[in-house]
């Protein structure tokens, strides 16, 4: 069994090497991740997830997972709890599998590239909105078709940065795609973001930092968001996760 991507959630890096199960009770399924399959999915490019926070021994569940795979490339995403052991899994992955490209996003990486880059670990850092960012990665990797250096959104080598990357229409993009997730393992319960970026620009806010105006999903896609969950999980309660839920606030 192979995959052209194989997108990781690490787990938060204080307990990266204990063996001890997870509770998790307060743990939904990633959306940045489910948007990404949704995406890479849509595009033809066949793509499997690994939430380590679910796994009693995530060194042993990656290592598993990579060799069993055998992925095009590997996407990381990451907060600042879960960086250090998004790099431990990165020195693994160079280890066992060394020509295997490797990706990281999320809120850490968008906020401080430099410092990520200098770690050598990661081949490319993707910044802010991903969607579209991560199909154009897999179409330079795994097809060979698209320079990097063309490719929006990103930053590699020592320094190179790319012109910044913003999805204006949410709706084309972002869509739930959590069949490939264990939700057994989950409060049956859901997540979603009904809009992206905020107004402010606080400095010690990685939203903030990322400099990204504010956008909203439809009504529409709110909606059959919702009754996606309740249709398929039988959820009820869903929360928001929108960067800043009133920045709109007659919306």
């Amino acid at each position: 069994m192979s995959c052209d991507c194989l997108l990781v959630l690490p787990p938060d890096s204080p307990y990266f090497a204990h063996s001890a199960t997870r509770n998790s009770t307060q743990l939904w399924p990633p959306l940045g991740i489910s948007y990404l399959v949704d995406s890479l999915e849509s595009s033809g490019f066949h793509t499997e997830i690994l939430d380590l926070r679910l796994a009693c021994d995530p060194e042993v569940a990656f290592k598993e997972a990579l060799c069993k795979l055998s992925p095009g490339m590997i996407g990381f995403s990451a907060l600042t709890p879960n960086y250090h052991a998004a790099c431990i899994l990165a020195q693994y992955t160079r280890a066992i599998s060394p020509g295997t490209p490797v990706i990281i996003g999320g809120h850490h990486a968008s906020a401080l590239p430099h410092e990520v880059l200098k770690e050598g670990l990661f081949d490319v850092v993707c910044l802010g909105d991903g969607e579209a960012t991560i199909v154009e990665l897999a179409e330079c990797f795994l097809q060979q078709n698209r320079p990097l250096e063309s490719i929006a959104g990103i930053a590699y080598g020592e320094s190179c940065f790319t012109p910044p990357r913003v999805m204006h229409d949410l709706d084309e993009y972002s869509s739930l795609k959590l069949d490939k997730f264990p939700m057994e393992q989950y409060p049956k319960s859901g997540a979603i973001m009904t809009s992206r970026g905020c107004y402010r620009r606080c400095v010690y806010c990685a939203v903030g930092s990322a400099a990204k105006p504010v956008r909203f999903h439809s009504v529409h896609w709110v909606i059959s968001e919702i009754e996606y969950y309740h249709a398929h999980f039988g959820v009820y309660h869903v929360d928001f996760y929108d960067d800043n839920f009133s920045a709109n606030r007659r919306r």
